[in-house]
């Protein structure tokens, strides 16, 4: 530290650290770093490793800036984990990735997101969810959880896992629909529940049947 009058401009003293100090090398955050929006579902959690051998990482989640933290999994080894994002809406997200000594377990570094990202929450397609049995023509309800605010949701099924999808209908309000089931059998039939802001028509986050179900 250096001091300087600040109206001749002269330099008066300074002063060094009495000792040297260690500067640690730590991991990366590169994803997601901030500015990041995630519709819950799985999302990959990447970062740049401690230049040590024999590291492995514990990997935490905040939601709320960082006042309260999270473990996802301990022990990791790489420079990615996939992350099953909770369905918990929030706008100040944030990773943490923290290295740690695989030997004698020293705490080696750490890194945070740079700045938050957001979590928006999805609606949870509860039923025909996977494995059911419909019989074609037949009136089967399609229930999901709801999303807060002023949504509403458009409802879909495809009948090749996916491949394709039919609109069965847009605009719903609630969370559930009764569904006129195709006469068309398949193995491998889904449905998708898509939501919407029914005041800026953007689309939010939607979910598909976790597996797919049978129509006969």
């Amino acid at each position: 530290v250096t001091a300087k009058d600040a109206v001749t401009g002269q330099w008066l003293s300074r002063d060094d650290s009495d000792q040297v100090f260690t500067i640690k090398q730590r991991p990366q955050v590169l994803s997601p770093n901030g500015g990041e929006i995630l519709n819950g579902g799985a999302a990959i959690i990447s970062w740049l490793p401690h230049p040590a051998s024999n590291v492995n990482y514990t990997i935490l989640s905040s939601l709320d800036a960082g006042a309260t933290w999270t473990v996802l999994q301990s022990g990791v080894v790489g420079t990615s984990l996939q992350w099953q994002v909770p369905n918990t809406p929030t706008a100040t997200a944030l990773v943490r990735v923290t290295a740690k000594d695989a030997v004698t377990g020293q705490w080696l570094g750490r890194d945070d997101s740079d700045q938050v990202f957001t979590i928006r929450q999805r609606p949870l397609v509860l039923s025909p969810n996977g494995g059911e049995v419909l019989q074609g023509n037949s009136v089967s309800t399609i229930d999901w959880t709801a999303v807060s605010g002023n949504v509403n949701y458009t409802v879909l099924y495809s009948l090749d896992s996916g491949t394709t999808w039919t609109v069965i209908q847009i605009g719903v309000t609630g969370s559930s629909l009764q569904w006129q089931v195709p006469n068309t059998p398949t193995t491998t039939a889904l449905i998708r529940v898509t939501a919407k802001d029914a005041v800026t028509g953007q689309w939010l986050s939607r979910d598909d049947s976790d597996q797919v179900f049978r129509i006969q």
